[in-house]
């Protein structure tokens, strides 16, 4: 409800009718958040539910990675909390130019029970699906690391539509068009919208994919 008042625009096109309906709800999630915690704070989802509430409410950076560190505690490879915290980094919530992308390569370093490639693709997925990919080239995001992050997933979840769908879209957008062209085979019609937004997208990517 929050972010529906917000609406999807800049700080500065937002009403004040907006910003009063996504602060109200906000410290209503918050309320619920901290209620939550005393009954069970044994759940990472509490804690990634907090970070978007934090970067709503700008919450300090040592305020944010206290509740990472809380939720990874619980579950180390618990994705959306790396994810929620990543967006938080971007420099449209506060983060330092370099920040998110330092993010990602640290704590993919600091995965201890699977292949650091896999955090680093689901991040830098994440980050893509927020921003669009003409926002996120911006970034200095590894497409070797995000491409064997994604090998790495695929080779566990040979049918996982979503990152089928990533993978080709990063194939596309780094000029990987070999890669790009074996993922459209694989994906025929199954395109995802939360990684295209639109069939049109799809199919354009598709015909640019193919061309010599």
């Amino acid at each position: 409800m929050a972010w529906r008042h917000r609406s999807g625009n800049f700080a500065p096109e937002v009403t004040a009718k907006g910003w009063q309906g996504f602060y109200e709800n906000l410290e209503t999630a918050r309320s619920a958040l901290v209620e939550a915690e005393k009954k069970d704070a044994n759940d990472p989802q509490l804690y990634a539910d907090f970070l978007t509430v934090g970067m709503g409410l700008s919450f300090s950076k040592e305020h944010m990675y206290n509740l990472l560190e809380k939720g990874v505690s619980i579950e180390p490879n618990y994705y959306p909390l790396y994810c929620n915290m990543a967006i938080s980094l971007l420099p449209r919530w506060g983060g330092e130019p370099g920040e998110v992308e330092s993010f990602a390569s640290t704590r993919a370093a600091q995965s201890k029970s699977q292949p650091p490639e896999i955090l680093y693709a689901r991040i830098a997925t994440h980050v893509l699906v927020y921003t669009g990919w003409k926002t996120f080239l911006n970034y200095n995001f590894d497409y070797p690391k995000i491409k064997k992050g994604h090998e790495q997933i695929l080779k566990q979840y040979p049918e996982y539509s979503y990152f089928l769908n990533s993978y080709c879209l990063f194939a596309c957008i780094y000029e990987d068009k070999e890669t790009a062209r074996k993922l459209f085979e694989k994906i025929g019609d199954n395109w995802e919208w939360r990684i295209w937004s639109t069939i049109d997208n799809f199919k354009n990517y598709k015909i640019l994919a193919n061309k010599e």
